[in-house]
């Protein structure tokens, strides 16, 4: 559990993402209390990485691009490895599969914003 705790920390940002229901909020920790709220936001957050991905990959170059796409491999290869060691420990029970989401959802939250970061 630490760990995990240990992953939500740099998350700075205490309010609800868009798209996740009024009702969820974010502890102190930066996690859902709420196993549907953290579903919520996952997809919303998957939603927003699509569009970020997109509109960057269309303002690169060729070579650009493809280490674009090479970095977005290696990152969502980095998530799943991720996941799979919170299985390892958590097991694949509802603690491990909410563990699991929160985990993605924090990732992801964090990569649509380090992909953000680039302005071009």
């Amino acid at each position: 559990m630490p760990r995990i705790i240990h992953l939500f920390l740099p998350v700075l940002s205490l309010v609800v993402s868009a798209g996740v229901s009024a009702d969820c909020v974010r502890n102190a920790y930066g996690i859902f209390e709420e196993k549907a709220c953290a579903i919520d936001a996952l997809r919303s957050d998957e939603r927003e990485l699509k569009v970020v991905y997109e509109s960057l990959l269309a303002k690169l170059d060729k070579t650009q691009r493809l280490a674009l796409i090479k970095s977005q491999d290696a990152w969502n290869a980095y998530v799943d490895a991720e996941v799979r060691l919170n299985y390892t420990i958590e097991g694949d029970g509802a603690d491990g599969r909410t563990e699991a989401i929160q985990i993605r959802e924090s990732l992801t939250h964090r990569r649509v914003q380090e992909l953000s970061g680039w302005r071009l």
